[in-house]
């Protein structure tokens, strides 16, 4: 398994992962003569308290893609009978582990506006979060005490 490790800086565990159109998507767009739009560079967050991974909708603008579906999610602010509705994408995601590239042909994330702006010298630089729908297909040892963490991807 291609192995990922980096270190825990203020209690994050950052990735960095590009976002593209869905494998489908681009055999899709491929045959119909059209152009593939590049993938997206993103630093992610690993997330276990997310059933979802989640980007900008600027990502899925960037893309040309449009939801499949709508949502209904709960989060730890959320009002008791108020889940909120939330658009779901069907995208790509690559690792890097060293220089090869390990693709999830297709993720189906949801839309979050609760990242920093990557132009933002003042943000923590998390753009998206990675899931629990891409954190179990790997396997992930996160080494408080040393600060580090291993992501072993499929």
């Amino acid at each position: 398994m291609p192995l990922i490790s980096g270190p825990i800086t203020w209690g994050e565990a950052l990735v960095a992962v590009r976002v593209g159109v869905s494998r489908n998507r681009k055999k899709l767009l491929e045959k119909l003569g059209m152009p593939v739009p590049d993938a997206i560079s993103i630093s992610a967050q690993l997330d276990t308290g997310s059933f979802a991974t989640g980007f900008q909708p600027s990502v899925f603008r960037a893309l040309g893609i449009e939801p499949f579906r709508r949502l209904k999610i709960r989060t730890p602010s959320t009002k008791p009978g108020a889940p909120h509705d939330c658009d779901q994408f069907d995208v790509s995601v690559t690792f890097f582990s060293g220089m090869d590239p390990i693709s999830i042909p297709s993720v189906h994330a949801i839309a979050s506006d609760d990242f920093d702006d990557p132009d933002d010298e003042e943000g923590d630089g998390v753009e998206a979060i990675l899931g629990r729908d891409i954190l179990n297909l790997c396997t992930l040892a996160y080494y408080g005490p040393a600060q580090t963490f291993d992501l072993a991807l499929p």
